[in-house]
């Protein structure tokens, strides 16, 4: 149940009012009006964040409010504007504590609710807006989108309401605004992420209407039963890679970081990701052992090489032969250095049907018992047309497979797809025999992947809800920002393909930042999308060579005997021009992204190991000042100087049209 509707508030500019109470530290000051709104003031730089209110709402209002001083804190009974279970709307009585730490840049916010009754969900806190129009929303889907705030600006891209943590959505728990000039920064993290989601707001600001976010909380099971948590902090400058850095802080602090070397010395398989491309393989076995053994031939040491077999999920009787068949093959694409791993999910099962697809056919021991109930008793719809498995029996599913498995199949690897896309809350389990509420599914999830990891495989999964990173050693999904890409592809995905207009933002200089791996480029493998892979659309191919390296990451195949075939030489030079850059860098921290040319055409980024690279994206030379010219289309890496020294790729490139 989503309610959507228009919003329109207007920005007075003059300032709180007197009833404001207010705390303060070194570098900041907090007010909170009579109503309510909070603002933020950076003490150093004279900047200001304002919270607005939106006039479609019943009027809000602070009562008794206290404020501590010394420790910083400001507390009030706020009513809230929210939505019923059955739509309607009305105001909600919440605590709210508002509090300033001793030396740094965090407002911290805690919403306790205490209206009783069934609700889907709360607003809060109020919209905060920029000073200046001239501002973005820095969306961390994917590997990261900035998109212009003013509607009437010819980058600016609709989004839809969403929440965090959600495939199409955010893959980080947080949302920034940045000042596009000035540099200086909101960044909005979420601490209960799990029950979080945002939707478009209209404001005016300085006579120009801005999109900017407004939070929303949804309800556990139709109660707000538990503490709410954001983190507001303020950044004076450095624009999204300032924001990126706050956000990872505060992910460490959490203990989540874990980083790709702390992995591979857990499991010594993980080393042969770094610099890896992903291969995906269609076909029959034989046809997977030779695709692998041209790969070899062709100087492609290490690779992830993944066997996209529907055989796999129906293993009857009638099917033995094939599944013996890539019994026999597996340990020989193994020998050849290759992490080798085959598509498996435990989120969806289907209702046995002889008659139907066998990618229609996984987990259908789960059906009907063990499927989510929604709150009117009916099963929820999954992939179409499947069903949610209960996240705790989609566990127990997943440790007798991989239990079953393990003899008969000598994979290093699993791929266990939709793990690290599909929002939480969609096992939320109203069956009275299996319920389950948010946060059990998510615990669910994480106990999956630390089985996958305590069976000794490396483990990958698509999108990349980062509250999983601890367990996950590749990312599918990331570089293509998926929400722009995914439906612009028609099946089957080795095929070429026309794209819809709405491709051109997946690698538009304009739009791509790279605030994923500017978080936590240390800790995970990360490629594109299934859909999104390189030979699938060939005019393409360049641009996502140039991305790949821009941010350290890996090429994507997905393909059959025919395809490579095809694009042999192409792959292989692939394979040098991306790899043996992505391999150098693999295990380094990205340090800073920056943006060399006006139109963003030539983009440097720098990592933690003394290595860099710049991109030039465009069409005419790019000098650069203390060193050679980088060609349009092409890059340079460095060592870190001074003065630097450049290097040209290890291959030429070449035209793949």
């Amino acid at each position: 149940m989503r309610l959507l509707t228009c919003l329109c508030v207007v920005i007075s500019a003059t300032a709180v009012t007197r009833a404001a109470e207010s705390v303060e530290n070194a570098t900041l000051r907090v007010e909170m009006a009579a109503d309510g709104r909070i603002t933020i003031a950076d003490k150093q730089t004279g900047a200001a964040w304002r919270q607005v209110v939106v006039p479609s709402d019943p009027p809000a209002a602070a009562r008794q409010v206290t404020v501590d001083p010394k420790a910083r804190v400001i507390a009030a009974k706020l009513r809230l504007p929210g939505m019923r279970s059955d739509g309607s709307r009305r105001l909600a009585e919440h605590s709210v504590r508002v509090s300033l730490a001793d030396d740094d840049r965090d407002v911290i916010v805690r919403l306790r609710p205490e209206e009783p009754g069934t609700w889907f969900e709360v607003e809060y806190p109020l919209v905060f807006v920029p000073e200046r129009p001239e501002s973005d929303l820095v969306f961390p889907h994917a590997e990261g989108a900035l998109i212009p705030l003013r509607r009437d600006h010819p980058d600016f891209v609709p989004l839809p309401k969403d929440w965090i943590y959600s495939g199409l959505s955010t893959y980080c728990a947080c949302l920034g605004i940045v000042d596009r000039d000035r540099g200086n920064g909101l960044l909005t993290t979420f601490e209960t992420p799990d029950l979080a989601g945002y939707e478009m707001a209209d404001v005016q600001v300085a006579g120009a209407t801005l999109s900017v976010p407004r939070i929303f909380w949804r309800s556990n099971r139709l109660k707000l039963d538990r503490e709410l948590r954001l983190i507001f902090t303020v950044t004076p400058s450095g624009g999204y890679v300032a924001l990126a850095k706050e956000y990872r802080r505060h992910f460490r602090r959490w203990g989540y970081a874990r980083t790709l070397k702390e992995k591979a010395a857990a499991n010594p398989t993980v080393d042969k990701l770094a610099g890896a491309p992903v291969f995906w393989v269609v076909g029959p076995a034989e046809d997977v052992k030779a695709v692998a053994a041209m790969m070899h031939e062709d100087g492609i040491e290490r690779a992830v090489v993944e066997i996209d077999d529907p055989y796999w999920s129906r293993p009857d009787e009638a099917l033995r032969p094939k599944l013996d068949a890539m019994a026999r093959v597996i340990p020989q694409i193994r020998d050849l250095g290759y992490v080798i791993t085959r598509y498996d999910q435990f989120r969806d099962s289907f209702a046995p049907d002889p008659k139907a697809s066998l990618f229609a056919q996984f987990n259908t021991e789960a059906y009907p018992d063990s499927i989510v109930r929604d709150l009117d008793g009916k099963l929820r719809h999954g992939w179409p047309p499947g069903y949610v498995i209960n996240p705790r029996a989609g566990l127990a599913i997943a440790r007798k497979r991989l239990d079953e498995e393990a003899p008969r199949f000598a994979l290093n690897g699993r791929f266990i797809d939709c793990v690290g896309t599909c929002p939480f809350w969609e096992g939320e389990d109203w069956s009275t025999s299996h319920p389950m509420d948010t946060q059990g599914s998510r615990e669910a999830r994480q106990e999956l992947l630390r089985l996958a990891n305590e069976k000794g495989l490396v483990v990958g999964t698509e999108g990349g809800i980062d509250c999983l990173l601890p367990n996950l050693h590749w990312l599918e999904t990331p570089m293509s920002l998926v929400r722009w890409t995914a439906s612009s592809y028609p099946l089957p995905g080795w095929l070429p393909a026309p794209l819809k207009p709405e491709y051109r933002i997946n690698l538009s200089v304009a739009h791509r930042i790279p605030f994923y791996s500017l978080v936590h480029h240390d800790e995970v493998m990360i490629t594109w999308r299934w859909e999104d892979g390189f030979c699938r659309a060939p005019e393409h191919w360049q641009e996502k060579n140039l991305w790949s390296v821009l941010y350290g990451n890996t090429p994507m195949f997905f393909l059959d005997r025919a395809t490579y075939s095809r694009w042999r030489k192409e792959i292989a030079q692939t394979n040098r021009y991306v790899c043996d850059w992505s391999r150098r860098v693999a295990y380094a921290t990205m340090e800073s992204h920056r943006v060399l040319t006006p139109d963003r055409t030539v983009q440097e980024t720098v990592f933690s190991n003394g290595l860099g690279v710049v991109v030039n994206f465009g069409k005419a030379r790019f000098a650069i000042a203390d060193g050679p010219a980088v060609p349009p289309g092409s890059y340079r890496t460095f060592a870190a100087g001074p003065p630097r020294a450049y290097s040209p790729p290890p291959v030429g490139e070449t035209d793949y049209r």
